[in-house]
C-alpha cells in the first residue's frame, strides 16, 4: 500500500506542475515548460533500465547478506550519483544548444527552465539509490512513501510560492 501512495504522490508532482502553471500563466509559458520538461525528462530516462536491474540484484545480495547488498548500493550510489551528476552539469552548461536541436529555434524561452532542472536527473538518480533500492529492499515501505508524500507537498508549496510566482511573471512578460 505504501509503495500505491508514493506512486500516487510522484504523479502528482510530475504531472500537477503543468497543472498548477496553467493555472497562474498562459498556456505559452505552459508550453514552453513542458518543452523543458520532456528534455529534463529525456535524461532522466536513461536511468531507467539502470533502475530497474538493480533492483531484484540489489534483492538477492540482501537476501545472502545484508552487508554485501549495502557494498553493493554505495557502489551504486557513488557510480550513478556522479554519472547523473556530469549529465546533469553537461545539461545545465549545454542547455542553449541542447534546446536549439532538439526543440528548434522558436523554443528559446525554453532554456532558462531546462537550466533550473538540470540537476533533477541527478536528485532523481540518488533518490532511487536511496529510496528504491535501498529503503524498499530492507521493508522501510512506510518511512519511503512518507518522505515521497512530504516531497510532494514541498514541491506544491514551493511551487506556489510568491517569489517563484514572480520569477514566472518575469519570465512572462519576457515572451
Amino acid at each position: 500500500m505504501a509503495v500505491i501512495i508514493s506512486t500516487a504522490a510522484i504523479n502528482s508532482y510530475t504531472a500537477g506542475n503543468s497543472f498548477i502553471l496553467g493555472l497562474i500563466t498562459s498556456a505559452e509559458t505552459v508550453g514552453y515548460f513542458s518543452a523543458a520538461d520532456k528534455v529534463v525528462k529525456a535524461l532522466q530516462g536513461l536511468f531507467g533500465p539502470i533502475s530497474q536491474s538493480l533492483y531484484p540484484h540489489i534483492n538477492m545480495l540482501a537476501a545472502e547478506s545484508k552487508e554485501k547488498a549495502l557494498l553493493f548500493i554505495r557502489k551504486s550510489l557513488a557510480w550513478v550519483g556522479s554519472t547523473s551528476l556530469f549529465l546533469s552539469f553537461i545539461l545545465w552548461i549545454s542547455a542553449a544548444w541542447i534546446v536549439s536541436i532538439i526543440l528548434g529555434p522558436k523554443f528559446d524561452a525554453s532554456v532558462t527552465p531546462v537550466r533550473w532542472m538540470a540537476f533533477i536527473p541527478f536528485l532523481v538518480g540518488v533518490n532511487n539509490i536511496l529510496g528504491i533500492q535501498t529503503m524498499l529492499t530492507f521493508g522501510m515501505q512506510r518511512s519511503f512513501s512518507r518522505i515521497i508524500v512530504l516531497s510532494a507537498v514541498v514541491n506544491f508549496t514551493l511551487y506556489c510560492h510568491y517569489p517563484t510566482l514572480r520569477v514566472l511573471r518575469v519570465l512572462h512578460k519576457r515572451f
